[in-house]
């Protein structure tokens, strides 16, 4: 069973996620928004062996704790969509120079398909590409939760007037994609409160 502990992070409280293998304590970290004491001390405390970073999409508010927690935990290596490898390695796209005021340079990236499966023990999230905020934006789904990233947030979607936003691909990816999920299903957003499927289709108003 894949467990969930949700931390704010950063100057734009972004959400960054540890989810873990309840039964092999194998464990990801979900946009590592940037330097979390707590988020270590969870780590350390709860015996958990972290074996990647899985990135929603390369927004500078999601990735400022990559470069600090691979020194954390050595031999972390950085999974994301296809389409937002170029955003992770260019700064100016990325906004992290202007959020951070500075430049990093990432290491072991690994693509994301949609459809791919990512490991974490004994239980799986399944990548489902959905584009709009980003062009190689992604959610991440296990039976029962959803981690939509900037895509689906509470009543209401990602921003999409930054480089490779997409009105039109953000709706079709929640219409087509996300709301093709069961009711029941929790949403973890990238940023706000949590949701589900359900309460989306019905009170979401971007999405009609």
């Amino acid at each position: 069973m894949l467990k969930i502990e949700q931390f704010k992070i950063g100057q734009l409280m972004t959400n960054t996620y540890v989810v873990w293998d309840e039964n092999t304590r194998s464990a990801v970290v979900i946009d590592p928004a940037g330097q979390s004491q707590q988020l270590m001390k969870f780590i350390d405390d709860n015996l958990l062996e972290v074996k990647a970073i899985v990135l929603t999409h390369a927004h500078g508010d999601h990735i400022g704790g990559i470069t600090w927690l691979q020194e954390k935990i050595p031999g972390l290596s950085i999974s994301l969509g296809r389409d937002d490898v170029d955003l992770l390695t260019d700064p100016r796209k990325n906004f992290s120079e202007y959020i951070f005021g500075k430049n990093e340079e990432y290491k072991d990236i690994n693509v994301l398909l949609d459809g791919d499966m990512i490991e974490i023990g004994d239980e799986k999230l399944k990548v489902i590409n959905t584009p709009g905020h980003t062009e190689g934006g992604i959610s991440l789904y296990s039976e029962g939760m959803l981690f939509s990233g900037d895509t689906l947030f509470l009543a209401s979607v990602g921003r999409t007037d930054l480089p490779g936003g997409d009105y039109n691909k953000i709706v079709t990816s929640i219409k087509n994609k996300l709301f093709a999920l069961p009711d029941e299903t929790v949403v973890y957003p990238g940023h706000d409160d949590t949701t589900t499927i359900a309460y989306e289709k019905a009170h979401n108003p971007y999405v009609r």
